[in-house]
């Protein structure tokens, strides 16, 4: 229970909230009685199989099904498809999971059509913000990039240059917006498909200004390896879902600050003198 256990010390989580089941994953059947008599199923982990009475599914994709190909366009929405030869061709980050990702994709579109399901699936691109798990999310690890963590002449903190490539020209959204754009096409009668769902849009340039900003007592570059200064934004665009009626309410600062101080309080990240107290 060790994964879960911030979950279940949230407020009222064992009483009326949440019921926790335990499954294989790759059991066929293993979840049948944990999604019994449900109207909808959020599928947030990993692939499993649904029996056909089970009305709706929302599902969560990735922005490497929409983004990735031989032409890089200025702005991206729901008919785009990453190009699944170039990205083994270029041998890019993750692309050994990419052919299974959209195969998985793929296969529950079909399976859905077939069994005259509500299908729906969320497109998120770089997940950002204040966080419940004890760890460091991974999608942090990119958009923490540009930091290092000195003090009195130590490096404490710093990620890795590779992860320049992937913050450069990216997408963001905050996890409470995410959270919110699961349940919203959920409950929305019109909805079907596939929904971008993209807070806003920066460069690495953006990303490492907020920070410097925000956040002085950390060292931010202002120039990167390997990455031109004058980046032009590429846009992941939430028309589609706007039009529905749904609202963004984070921005970039909201998302950084709220990760940044959230990794600070539970020691991932070490603190500024601002967070500091003092005697």
């Amino acid at each position: 229970m060790k994964k879960v256990k911030h979950l279940l010390e949230l407020p009222r989580a064992l009483t009326t909230h949440l019921i926790p089941w335990k499954a294989d994953l790759n059991g066929e059947g293993s979840f049948d009685e944990a999604i019994k008599g449900c109207d909808g199923v959020f599928h947030v982990a990993t692939p499993m199989d649904f029996e056909s009475k089970d009305p709706e599914l929302v599902f969560t994709s990735s922005a490497a099904a929409v983004r990735f190909g031989e032409h890089e366009k200025p702005v991206y929405d729901e008919n785009c498809w990453t190009d699944v030869e170039f990205c083994r061709n270029k041998k890019m980050t993750g692309w050994l999971k990419t052919p299974s990702m959209l195969g998985t994709i793929i296969y529950y579109i079909l399976f859905a059509k077939e069994n005259n399901l509500d299908f729906i699936t969320i497109i998120p691109p770089l997940v950002v913000g204040s966080f419940l798990r004890p760890s460091m999310p991974p999608s942090l690890i990119t958009a923490f990039s540009p930091i290092t963590v000195i003090i009195e002449h130590v490096v404490q903190f710093t990620w890795n240059e590779a992860h320049y490539s992937i913050l450069k020209q990216t997408q963001f959204v905050h996890l409470d917006d995410l959270r919110n754009a699961h349940i919203f096409p959920y409950e929305h009668p019109k909805a079907e498909g596939r929904y971008i769902c993209s807070g806003c849009d920066a460069t690495i340039h953006d990303v490492a200004k907020l920070l410097r900003e925000k956040f002085p007592e950390y060292n931010v570059p202002k120039k990167f390896k390997d990455v031109d200064e004058n980046l032009e934004i590429i846009s992941f665009s939430s028309k589609k879902i706007k039009e529905l009626g749904f609202g963004f309410k984070y921005n970039l600062e909201d998302m950084y600050v709220g990760a940044v101080e959230t990794c600070q309080g539970k020691g991932l990240l070490p603190p500024t003198s601002s967070s500091r107290k003092t005697c």
